[in-house]
């Protein structure tokens, strides 16, 4: 999925769900199943993401695409491996993963150093 999709107006969580039923038309047990996460927790969020947002997510930037897979089976909150993956795999610094994730960069360090920790790098 494409990073832009995240913002500062829905949690990682709501904005990943959101992409996947409106863009791929992905049913809720099929997202649950992607994320490793619960039916219930994924129509929860796709709910609050509705009344936050009304419109789509629009999909503006293709440059740096995130597998969904990451997020499923993981010790870490979707933020921390969302910054984990873009840091990591793209060797970005913190105040271009804080752009692209539309969070503070005190935020992102944070969840970065936590998804280390827990991945213990």
């Amino acid at each position: 999925m494409p990073s832009c999709v995240f913002n500062e107006k829905l949690s990682s969580f709501e904005a990943i769900v959101k992409f996947l039923k409106e863009n791929y038309g992905f049913g809720f047990e099929r997202i649950a199943d992607l994320l490793g996460k619960k039916r219930q927790s994924v129509w929860r969020a796709y709910q609050s993401s509705s009344k936050k947002q009304k419109q789509s997510l629009e999909v503006t930037d293709l440059y740096y695409l995130v597998p969904v897979q990451i997020f499923r089976d993981s010790k870490c909150s979707l933020l921390e491996e969302l910054v984990f993956f873009l840091k990591e795999c793209y060797e970005l610094t913190f105040s271009e993963v804080s752009a692209l994730v539309a969070r503070d960069e005190r935020t992102v360090w944070t969840a970065y150093a936590r998804a280390r920790r827990k991945k213990r790098i």
